[in-house]
């Protein structure tokens, strides 16, 4: 298959669109046809070589992505062949102390698509099956792909902070990913938004998300 990989650190110019090996179907795992995938920092970041994240090159970047499943492993009961699903970008592992209470989100022994396995950079990606979300019809491959955002905005407002309607809302950084994401939740509260934002653009686009 086709995929875009970087052997060393470095600007976008490291990226190279190369012929690597089609992924292996694992009997828990699903094979993902990639339709969309997004461009985060922790790309960015992976790439350049200032990621905290530990790596080994070459990599497939890509931790956001979405796409049609294509082939499933023997043991999987998840999803099936068809299926319109996105990856939760960060992968538990199930067994240590913080999982076993159900924490995942503080798993001692995570791991990243895009980071220590690949990613959505590609015409296919392995993922462990139970780790994919079927898309509602109404969901876009492209606005599949850009869930995170969404994700960390409503955990901030409504699970931290427990917005609700008819209260006002700061939102600085509105022409960001989560900025944007958080005017919508917002306003999907109830609430009234004041958002800032560092040009006339991005206000712009703050007014037209709400």
């Amino acid at each position: 298959m086709k995929a875009v990989r970087f052997h060393e650190y470095g600007s976008p110019a490291v990226l190279v669109y190369e012929d690597v090996p089609d992924p292996a179907c694992g009997p828990g795992d699903a094979v993902v046809r990639v339709c969309a995938c997004s461009v985060q920092h922790v790309d960015l970041d992976m790439r350049a070589g200032v990621s905290r994240l530990p790596v080994q090159l070459p990599l497939i970047l890509g931790s956001e992505f979405s796409g049609d499943v294509v082939e499933v492993g023997k043991d999987v009961v998840e999803v099936e062949v068809g299926d319109r699903v996105t990856p939760l970008h960060q992968l538990h592992c199930g067994a240590c102390e913080w999982c076993r209470r159900g924490q995942f989100n503080v798993c001692e022994n995570f791991t990243m698509l895009g980071v220590g396995r690949p990613g959505g950079y590609a015409e296919y990606a392995v993922v462990p099956a139970w780790a994919l979300v079927r898309l509602p019809a109404a969901l876009s491959y492209e606005t599949a792909a850009a869930k995170n955002s969404f994700a960390t905005a409503s955990h901030a407002l409504v699970v931290r902070g427990s917005l609700g309607a008819g209260e006002w809302v700061l939102v600085n950084a509105a022409g960001s990913g989560v900025g944007s994401a958080a005017i919508q939740v917002a306003r999907l509260r109830g609430a009234r938004v004041i958002a800032s934002a560092g040009s006339d653009a991005k206000l712009a686009r703050a007014l037209e998300a709400g």
